[in-house]
């Protein structure tokens, strides 16, 4: 209806009807889609951008999972929906599992200038990418995830309209987000923005962004509005896995439940906090799930007396796939006693622990979306350890045993107390109640009960005890009536404060010392009144324990034995004989004394007054006094001689003048301490070694002065006793050694090879002589004496012609040396000019400076020749005006004997020299391009140009015979300095390469902050590695310079804390000679971004109704610019922000009033913000609670007076209801209130328990 009105009235109306047509639906697959098709969910189009360009305003492009190569451009107002399944339901839509992914082809992902709606897409810069969402009108773009925006201002949004950015996740652009400035009505909340060069640029307004996680950009905020929005956090989102691209939230993640408060949290999973997620999939059903930390069972919290192996237990968490177990000594968790992340079950067997050991432990669970925050920590004491028995109960001294330990709570690492002297070898734990331990009791050892015990535990009785002692034998086994002697007990099981001896009657004990376990020294008086004969000794150890040793038998003489004369008194080494012993009181059985290396083979009792022993005198004997004696008699001396030498025969027997040889002498009667050699004169005798008493061997040299003939040898023994030899005959040669011939007898210079040499009376030992200048590598002797093979060198210096060849003073034989034939490979230079003086090179083999000459045609002379080498020599050569143009033959000529001339090598004749009188201009710059005029004297068009290295000639002109012009062009490689140009063979003149002025055109980034460290591409023109520079000023550190070419270096620059801030000038320099110092570029020096430092301890619990203090300390390097205290009663819906005040230091202080400190507790959160509005929050997320101590008295008013409980008495008026506190969400009101109902004090309140000293 239509109607007109004026002042007169108002018109009736005009009625018309009309129908609006539905909204369509356009369908877009990767899969199935082709272009063609109409759009429908059946049959849908291929390209996102066919369905946009059919599109009608209001229309809706659903897009199923796949890959899309395209820019897209909304013709008209749509909603472009992505994450569909290829059935299109609305039901299978998932952002996650059916990404829709955009990857750039242009610079423009997608322009909207319609307010269209984008949602459920993820926009892949793919290195293409210079925008991937400008918005240019009312647009919402929520649920999208984007990163790699990079190319050119590299923005992932950029809002120029009044655009709605809500719950997207943009990572790693250029700029994440721009808006610009008239964008005043924007939105941009609940956004995760990281790992950017810029966070957000906002140009447009206060207030448009607010409720995001801007979180590790280089610079976090920029633009005329450069501070946090409200509710912007800055804190790790942590990703679920960011380099794949899964951009899902991990369950500990600080941007769950920080978004707008005020937005619905739509699709997420519960349980959820009950406010929306940050990010492109907070509010849809790809949002993390919250993941409780379990509630801890058993044992109770600081449970006491626990067994070492205890079983912890928790309740599960819903949700979750294992558990992480912590326990450890420490209630700071920085070291474990076990730490594991994989259990699956609700308990683990823990242990074993240690003993009487305060244990603290923690679980966290864990699932797709990573681990939850860890439980409460609960605390549990290990018992002591108790000790029942131990088995056996006692062991010997000197014994190694197993003692088994039973009782409880026994751990691996308790100490073992066993006493003194009782060494633990090795412990096993089988369980807490049984420990073997091996343990070794030391001989001295305390005999009798001690107490053992393990670490703290009760002790039990276990008794030392002295084994049996064991006697294997005595010595001496004799002595005689009223002697006194020392007698040597060996056997086991000796101890000096148990074991006796027991001699048997007449014979007394006078002293024992136990010198080991195994011996003891008894020192015996045997008396008068002792029996002679057989006495049986034994050993006794006391108790505990202890025995008696089986017995040893030692015989009592009846008297003193005297020793008179001894027939023979003197032997010889080696001398087997029978010495009578003459005395008195000889009985059977006495020991015949001889002393070291003299046998006693067996001994015969003749009377009492003689005996006879046959002995055997070693060759080890010593020779002279030796004193015998018999049993304990007085001592007669026998003397030990050396007896004669014999000498049977000598090997060899001959020797020839100036030899040394080794003979072996074979005889007997050879001492290596008595016997030498005689050899007569001339002959030397250099070392005996005696191998046998029969055999010795000389090492001998016979001398040039030696006789030629027969020589006398003989050995010699020296005394007492001792002697000469008979003589054997050795006979000494003269030395002859003839040549008769040598194989080949002639060889050149420079040759090696082998000569056979033949004659009579060759050995190794011959010198072989061949002359100065050749060289005997090595030699053999062939067969026999006659044949003998030298291998030899003739160098390069060795005379020509006969020479006498010969080995060592035989006749010679004459061998010839020969010149080879030579080589020329080579001429430098193969050209000279007509009437020029020149050295050339001649380049071959066999060159020798007595032989070798060149032969180089008429008309030029041959001035000297110098051999360097045999390889190469050198001919200053004249060539006339007159000799003939053009190509000849040159060669050289070794002269005889051997010799011959070589193969030709070609030398050209040139007409006539040049010239080079200068050059102009005389330098140039490094990548410079000019004309240089060579000005001389016989230049041609076909002279080479001679410049060196990294300088191209691009063109020359010859003007005339005296003026050329060369193009030339000077690499950036080329090295600075003086360098010779000449043309052809001509003289030089210099020319100096320098480095040009560099030129600056622009730096990127210009600007970093302090203490970063960052690359910065310096472009413009003449930059050379090692010759430019880049200057920085001072508080900057260059770090390393790389020159990318001439236009383009990277300097990596560290900015210290000393830097001053603000703009400075950078420049670059080049090094002379040349160079110069550019013009300067501004770069800026920024404060640090890092966000300011918390640190606090959270009060627990505080007295009701009155006010809390808080303080915290609170750093900055860029200074704090504001520090706010947030706090509420438990259950409010807001908190009170409280400004806080430096208190001194880095301390700030506010105070919770009293009014908000009631029995429903208080929950408080402290945040800071310096100069770059970086925010701190303590705690990262959710808020500290602290209980509320509340008496039991009765209500009282203002006044004092008592006033009455709700609904009834005090008795009837109140139910007790026991809830626990350790709550994710730890408002107790919330979980009662299903049953009791809203909170109301007058009909329900919360106590939390007080322990009150009344």
């Amino acid at each position: 209806r239509v109607t007109a009105s004026n002042s007169a009235g108002t018109s009736n109306g005009s009625d018309r009807t009309f129908t609006t047509l539905p909204n369509t639906a356009l369908h877009v697959s990767a899969a199935r889609g082709n272009d063609a098709n109409p759009g429908t969910a059946s049959l849908p189009v291929r390209n996102i951008q066919t369905a946009l360009s059919r599109a009608s305003s209001g229309d809706t492009v659903k897009v199923a999972a796949g890959n899309f190569n395209e820019g897209l451009q909304p013709q008209v107002q749509v909603v472009l929906l992505g994450g569909y399944a290829e059935d299109f339901s609305a039901s299978a839509r998932d952002f996650f599992l059916n990404k829709t992914v955009m990857r750039a082809v242009s610079a423009d992902m997608l322009v909207d200038s319609h307010a269209s709606t984008i949602e459920g897409f993820v926009f892949d810069g793919n290195n293409v990418a210079e925008d991937a969402l400008d918005l240019r009108a009312a647009t919402v773009a929520k649920h999208n995830v984007i990163y790699g925006i990079r190319q050119g201002q590299g923005r992932g949004v950029a809002i120029s309209g009044q655009a709605m950015l809500i719950n997207n996740t943009i990572h790693n652009c250029a700029t994440a987000v721009q808006i610009t400035t008239g964008a005043a009505a924007a939105v941009v909340k609940n956004n995760l923005i990281t790992n950017n060069s810029i966070g957000i640029d906002n140009n447009a307004a206060n207030g448009v962004h607010r409720y995001n996680d801007v979180y590790n950009n280089e610079v976090n905020y920029a633009g005329a509005f450069n501070f946090s929005g409200v509710g912007d956090i800055s804190l790790a989102p942590r990703f679920l896995d960011p380099a794949a691209n899964d951009f899902r939230l991990q369950n500990t993640s600080p941007a769950l439940d920080a978004g707008d408060p005020a937005d619905a949290v739509g699709e997420e999973p519960a349980p959820n906090g009950g406010r929306i997620d940050l990010g492109a999939y907070g509010g849809t059903k790809n949002a993390t799930p919250r993941l409780l930390p379990p509630v801890l069972l058993t044992p109770a919290n600081s449970a006491d007396g626990q067994p070492l192996t205890p079983t912890l237990s928790w309740q599960p968490a819903a949700g979750a796939t294992s558990y992480r177990l912590q326990i450890s000594t420490g209630a700071d968790f920085s070291t474990t006693v076990f730490d594991d992340s994989t259990l699956s079950a609700t308990s683990w067997p823990a242990g074993p622990l240690a003993n009487n050991t305060l244990y603290h432990w923690r679980v966290n669970a864990k699932n797709n979306f990573g681990p939850s925050e860890f439980s409460n920590v609960f605390q549990f004491t290990t018992a002591s350890p108790t000790l029942s028995g131990v088995s056996p109960a006692s062991g010997n001294r000197l014994q190694t045993l197993e003692v088994t330990f039973t009782g409880n709570n026994i751990a691996d690492d308790l100490a073992i107390n066993v006493g003194a002297d009782i060494a633990i070898n090795s412990k096993r734990l089988h369980s807490p109640e049984s420990l073997t331990v091996n343990l070794t009791i030391a001989a001295n050892a305390a005999t009798g009960p001690r107490e053992f015990s393990v670490g703290a535990s009760n002790s039990r009785s276990f008794t030392v005890t002295n084994p049996a002692p064991t006697l294997a034998s005595i010595a001496p086994a004799r002595g005689d009536i009223e002697q006194t002697l020392d007698v040597i007990f060996t056997g086991s099981n000796f101890f000096q404060d148990a074991t006796t001896v027991n001699a048997g009657n007449g014979i007394t004990v006078n002293d024992i010392t136990v010198t080991n376990t195994t011996s003891l020294t008894a020192n015996l008086t045997i008396t008068a009144a002792a029996d002679t004969g057989r006495h049986d000794f034994v050993v006794i150890n006391s108790g505990p324990g202890g025995g008696v040793s089986a017995s040893q038998a030692f015989t009592v003489n009846p008297q003193t034995v005297a020793l008179a004369a001894l027939e023979p008194a003197s032997g010889e080494r080696l001398q087997t004989l029978d010495v009578i012993f003459s005395g008195t009181n000889f009985t059977e059985g006495l020991a015949v004394n001889v002393g070291p290396d003299i046998s006693i083979n067996s001994q015969q009792l003749n009377s009492p007054a003689s005996l006879t022993a046959n002995i055997t005198i070693g060759a080890n004997a010593a020779t002279g006094q030796h004193n015998f004696s018999l049993g304990s008699s007085n001592s007669v001396a026998f003397i030990v001689n050396n007896p004669a030498p014999i000498l049977a025969e000598i090997s060899p027997a001959s020797g020839d003048l100036g030899q040394t040889l080794e003979v072996v002498f074979t005889g007997s009667n050879f001492f290596q301490d008595a016997t030498t050699v005689n050899t007569g004169p001339g002959i030397e005798v250099n070392e005996i070694v005696v191998t046998s008493t029969t055999s010795l061997t000389a090492n001998i040299t016979v001398t040039a002065a030696a006789d030629t003939g027969i020589h006398n040898f003989s050995v010699s023994n020296a005394a007492p006793g001792g002697g000469t030899s008979a003589t054997q005959t050795f006979r000494v040669r003269p030395q002859t050694v003839t040549l008769t011939s040598i194989d080949p007898t002639a060889g050149d210079r420079l040759q090696s090879l082998n000569v056979v040499f033949a004659g009579t009376n060759f050995n190794q030992n011959l010198p072989v002589n061949t002359g100065p200048g050749i060289t005997v590598n090595l030699k053999s002797l062939d067969t026999g004496d006659t044949s003998l093979t030298a291998n030899i060198t003739i160098s390069g210096q060795a005379a020509t012609g006969p020479r006498n060849f010969s080995v060592g003073t035989s006749n010679s034989q004459t061998f010839t040396v020969r010149n080879p034939a030579p080589t020329l490979a080579g001429l430098s230079p193969a050209a000279g000019d007509a009437g020029q003086t020149l050295d050339v090179v001649f380049i071959g083999t066999n060159f020798f400076g007595d032989a070798t000459a060149v032969n180089v045609g008429s008309n030029i002379t041959v001035n000297s020749i110098t051999v360097n080498s045999a390889t190469s020599l050198t001919a200053d050569l004249t060539i006339s005006a007159g000799a003939a143009r053009g190509a000849r033959e040159f060669s050289v000529t070794n002269s005889g004997p051997g010799g011959g001339t070589s193969a030709t090598q070609t030398f050209t004749v040139r007409p006539q020299s040049v010239i080079l009188d200068s050059i102009a201009p005389s330098g140039g710059n490094r990548l410079e391009t000019l004309e240089v005029v060579f000005t001389g004297a016989n230049l041609s068009e076909d002279l080479a140009v001679n410049v060196g290295p990294n300088i191209t000639v691009n063109q020359k002109q010859l003007t005339d015979a005296t003026r050329l012009i060369a193009n030339i062009t000077i690499d950036s490689a080329a090295a600075t300095g003086p360098r010779l140009f000449s043309l052809g063979t001509s003289n030089s003149q210099t020319f100096t390469v320098s480095n040009p002025a560099p030129m600056l055109t622009g730096i990127a980034p210009d600007s970093a902050r302090i203490g970063q460290t960052v690359e910065v591409e310096f472009s413009g023109m003449n930059f050379f590695p090692g010759a430019t520079t880049v200057n920085v000023g001072n508080g900057i550190t260059v770090n390393a310079l790389e020159a990318r070419n001439t236009t383009s270096m990277v300097a990596r620059l560290t900015l210290s804390t000393a830097a001053a801030l603000g703009v400075r000038e950078f420049s670059v320099s080049n090094a002379s000679p040349g160079g110069g110092v550019s013009a300067s570029r501004n770069f800026t020096v920024l404060r640090s971004n890092a966000a300011p430092e918390i640190s606090y301890t959270p009060v627990l619990s505080s007295p009701n109704g009155q006010s809390i203090a808080i303080s915290a300390s609170i750093i900055d390097d860029n200074g704090v610019a504001g520090a706010h205290l947030h706090y509420r009663r438990a259950g409010d819906p807001g908190f009170i922000t409280q400004p806080m005040t430096l208190a001194g230091g880095n301390n700030y202080r506010a105070d919770i009033l009293a009014n908000a400190v009631t029995s429903r507790g208080v929950e408080y959160f402290i945040t800071a913000t310096d100069a770059d509005n970086a925010q701190d929050r303590q705690p990262p997320i959710k808020y500290f609670s602290i209980q509320i101590q509340v008496s039991s008295e009765a209500r009282h008013d203002e006044q004092g007076n008592p006033v009455a409980q709700p609904a009834g008495n005090i008795q009837a008026a109140y139910r007790l209801i026991s809830v626990p506190l350790q709550l994710e969400v730890p408002e107790a009101h919330a979980v009662l209130a299903d049953e009791l109902g809203p909170y109301d004090d007058t009909k329900w309140r919360l106590y939390g328990l007080s322990l009150l000293a009344s």
